[in-house]
């Protein structure tokens, strides 16, 4: 005998009592420790759902109709009659929940086919995207019954404050008609499916994608056969804003369903809580944070919530008034970089240093919980040429080592590539490459280097001869510096820009990528890019930030 309790917050334990034998009119009282396990955030078995057809089994089952439920959704149906007239194996028990959403903002309640009723006894209430699907007995119905794919999502997981792994566990069968293959994803974010599991094996390589703010589990017939499987999927930097979603894989007319049930999301143990290891945090601002200036709440709050040891900001400066395109021309009214040791210091930071601004000032700044030395600028120094926004290198001694900060903003503008070459190759030669600074201390390079890596070469649209690799490849020639997010998700392009490309970077040297723990590009339902409307703008930045910890 099992029990399985779930709360309305989706929230289950079960409790297994063996052979339980009760003989006619015993009455045995049996007492439930009510404590779901700690790192289980979201459960699912669909055990509300009981009208209609077991499809996935081939067997009959109960519908409170004597028709066959209409796929374009039953308003007459309130959720709570009983079910009591046998309907055919092939019939599922409603018609389709959300049978169109117009948006990505739409959901079920706000679009569905059936009651309010309906939608309020199952709990269906309870999810973003219901599209095309229906009940079964004890699972869900995604995409049967049409030639239209299905789609079912969660909403994004709020309990998720920071940032976790997540270990993605369902079960999965393939309707018999079905000649689509089936998608897990984790969409809207910088989430990435990182392996999974089919039956307790391993899937094969080439099953996992991931581009943009999309990563991938694409599985078909070859792969799941017939019957139900079990799965078990491991997403890495799953935030507040990662929507877990299963859908067909095609969007044309087809046949594309599949049966779903038993979708357990659990935290995977100590994955991004560790406190013996340095962590910094690196974003390009734009602008300075541009829409928020003088008040900056927004922004302490997310800086707290990770925690970060070592922050670097590009585009350090308040360049526009808040919320305009009215630029500052006069330094002493821009609230950035002359505040930034009080802005600092609300999130837990003592130590702040600037780089040269540059002649377009753009300066970066690094903040740290331990002293920041300023050993090199690199900017609009006289007698030297120029780095249109600047550079800095700054040394830092953190209980995870000794390290030199480099921090850049290549030249930003189309058609700059040889710019670009020119300034990595200063900047390098004069820190990285110079001797003189090599001894004692680990390097990591971050910025936003404003160009493309060959080791994206698969995922983006640049031809092989083309200039725009010119920097990255001067990096991989000529250092021995590790690009941190593209050699810890080979096969993966993970975006860093409102515009889908990888333009911020962090490289780091053998022994500091060594012993990197957790790191990857961080959108949460704040760093979201939305655009404003103005100029250029984005709100809170046209960047995603880089989030990494090095192990003590």
């Amino acid at each position: 005998v099992r029990v399985r309790v779930c709360d309305a917050a989706h929230r289950m334990f079960e409790v297994h009592l063996g052979d339980l034998t009760l003989s006619a009119g015993e009455v045995r009282e049996i007492h439930l420790d009510r404590r779901h396990p700690d790192a289980l955030l979201w459960f699912e078995g669909f055990d509300l759902c009981a009208w209609g057809g077991d499809t996935a089994s081939g067997r009959g089952g109960l519908f409170p109709y004597d028709t066959a439920p209409d796929p374009r959704g039953d308003d007459r149906l309130d959720g709570y009659e009983y079910a009591t007239v046998p309907v055919d194996a092939q019939f599922p028990g409603s018609g389709y929940i959300q049978y169109s959403f117009s948006d990505h903002a739409s959901d079920v309640v706000e679009e569905h086919g059936m009651s309010e009723s309906y939608i309020r006894s199952r709990r269906f209430s309870d999810y973003k995207h219901m599209l095309r699907c229906r009940e079964c007995p004890g699972y869900l119905s995604v995409g049967t019954g049409g030639t239209g794919r299905g789609v079912f999502s969660l909403y994004p997981i709020r309990d998720i404050a920071t940032v976790k792994n997540l270990e993605v566990s369902f079960r999965l069968c393939l309707d018999s008609a079905t000649d689509d293959a089936v998608q897990f994803l984790a969409n809207g974010s910088s989430a990435v499916v990182r392996s999974a599991t089919l039956d307790g094996a391993p899937v094969r390589a080439d099953a996992l994608s991931c581009r943009g703010t999309t990563s991938a589990l694409t599985l078909d017939k070859s792969d799941l056969g017939s019957g139900w499987k079990e799965l078990s999927v491991l997403v890495d930097n799953c935030t507040d804003a990662t929507l877990l979603q299963w859908q067909g894989a095609s969007a044309q007319s087809g046949n594309h369903g599949f049966y779903l049930d038993e979708i357990t999301v659990r935290e995977v143990p100590g994955s991004w809580n560790a406190t013996d290891c340095l962590r910094i945090l690196y974003w390009n601002i734009q602008n300075g944070m541009w829409a928020e200036q003088f008040e900056y709440d927004a922004f302490v709050t997310f800086v707290k919530k990770f925690s970060p040891d070592v922050c670097v900001w590009c585009e350090a400066r308040s360049n526009y008034r808040s919320s305009s395109a009215d630029r500052i021309e006069d330094e002493e009214e821009a609230y950035l970089p002359e505040n930034w040791p009080a802005l600092a210091a609300r999130y837990g930071h003592s130590y702040v240093a600037v780089s040269r601004r540059g002649t377009e000032w753009f300066p970066q700044v690094i903040t740290s919980r331990y002293p920041v030395e300023k050993c090199l600028q690199m900017g609009d120094i006289p007698g030297e040429e120029p780095i249109l926004h600047g550079a800095g290198m700054f040394s830092l001694s953190t209980p995870a080592g000794d390290y030199h900060f480099v921090t850049l903003h290549l030249n930003p503008y189309a058609d700059q590539d040889e710019e670009r070459l020119r300034e990595i190759k200063y900047i390098l030669q004069e820190t990285v490459q110079n001797p003189y600074w090599t001894r004692g201390r680990g390097w990591v390079v971050l910025g936003d280097f404003n160009s493309h890596s060959r080791r994206d070469a698969d995922f983006i649209s640049v031809e092989a001869d083309s200039p725009k690799y010119a920097t990255h490849d001067y990096i991989a020639t000529e250092t021995n510096l590790a690009d941190l997010i593209s050699l810890r998700y080979p096969g993966a392009y993970i975006s860093t820009t409102f515009g889908l490309s990888r333009f911020d970077y962090i490289y780091l040297d053998p022994d500091a990528y060594a012993r990197v723990r957790n790191a990857g590009v961080l959108t949460t339902a704040w760093t979201a890019p939305v655009f404003t409307g103005i100029s250029n703008f984005y709100l809170p930045s046209d960047h995603r930030p880089i989030l990494m910890d090095i192990d003590y």
